[in-house]
């Protein structure tokens, strides 16, 4: 559509005879399709950056949905979602539950959780690094918390250390699944938690008669401990404590600082050995890691400062009945 204008032109400041000075103009056809801009208004406007809503993706029962938006010129990405069952929420408090009671006698807990694992029937490849990850938050915060107490003995702990490390790679090697071998350790575990349980002396933190024994004899008992540790998956406190105790080697307390250091030693080669697995750990593993740290720190507090000789022994038994029984398990 084509419309037409009509102009005047003035000639002078108030032409040659006034009112009569103005004279017409032809018609000027307008194109109307053409947007009426300036100079300066038709240069392209830069865009501002802008985040455009997305409709939640629907829940279905049991699921928690973890959205992490991104931010983009006019669009956005596809967002990541974590789903999150409620098998992860329960693992979460029983990998809570089992950082408190382990570390509370100087351990990381790796029994516990390769047995709640197993019991919410995680993939068996899985599980292995996946306590092994858990073992070293956990040891690593239990041994910060016995070294400020002043749980701990060098001398006596490098030696064991220097013999495990290497045969702790040797084991996690092996491929040992006899029933015979795990029920004869499972049965050592059982005695053990028998003789602590009624034993009700407690020895103080810092006997002056502490035997010590002779560097071969502490890297030959190291890479025994070691040995069984690679076998059976976990950190080999559960074999260090009894050994230390039953020996008089080490008090109680310092006998946890002890093994809080060795463990994390262990599992930090057992993971270095294995480094092709971290990349098929599952997404909930920050939440698992946040609950074992909560109860790594709860547990070695209450273990180095707060309680009593006679409750440790009584929980460093039922860590190790639990691991026996978890090593019953198929």
């Amino acid at each position: 559509m084509v419309k037409t204008s009509q102009a005047r032109e003035q000639v002078g400041p108030h032409g040659p005879a006034g009112r009569a000075g103005w004279k017409k103009r032809e018609y000027v056809p307008l194109d109307l399709t053409k947007p009426a801009y300036s100079a300066a208004s038709e240069r392209p406007r830069k865009q501002k950056l802008r985040r455009v809503p997305r409709l939640p993706r629907p829940a279905t029962a049991g699921t928690v949905h973890f959205k992490h938006e991104k931010w983009r010129l006019g669009t956005v990405r596809p967002a990541a979602i974590i789903l999150m069952t409620n098998s992860d929420l329960i693992l979460a408090g029983s990998f809570f539950a089992a950082a408190v009671l382990y570390s509370s006698v100087g351990h990381a807990g790796a029994s516990g959780y390769l047995a709640a694992m197993a019991f919410m029937a995680i993939d068996p490849p899985i599980m292995k690094p996946i306590a092994l990850v858990l073992n070293i938050l956990v040891a690593s915060i239990a041994s910060i918390r016995y070294l400020r107490a002043g749980h701990m003995s060098w001398r006596l702990a490098w030696p064991f250390m220097l013999g495990a490390v290497p045969l702790a790679f040797v084991g996690g090697s092996l491929r040992f699944d006899g029933f015979a071998y795990k029920a004869l350790v499972a049965v050592v575990l059982f005695m053990s938690a028998w003789r602590l349980t009624i034993t009700t002396r407690a020895a103080p933190d810092e006997p002056l008669d502490a035997k010590r024994p002779s560097i071969p004899l502490a890297i030959a008992g190291g890479a025994g401990i070691g040995l069984l540790a690679g076998l059976t998956g976990t950190g080999g406190g559960i074999f260090l404590s009894p050994l230390l105790l039953f020996t008089g080697w080490a008090s109680l307390r310092t006998s946890f600082g002890i093994c809080a250091v060795f463990i994390l030693s262990n599992s930090i080669a057992g993971l270095a050995g294995n480094l092709s697995s971290v990349r098929d750990l599952p997404d909930p593993l920050w939440l698992w890691a946040l609950a074992a740290g909560a109860g790594g720190v709860i547990g070695s507090q209450l273990g180095s400062r707060i309680l009593p000789q006679i409750v440790l022994r009584r929980i460093l038994a039922l860590v190790l009945a639990a691991a026996g029984v978890k090593l019953m398990l198929p």
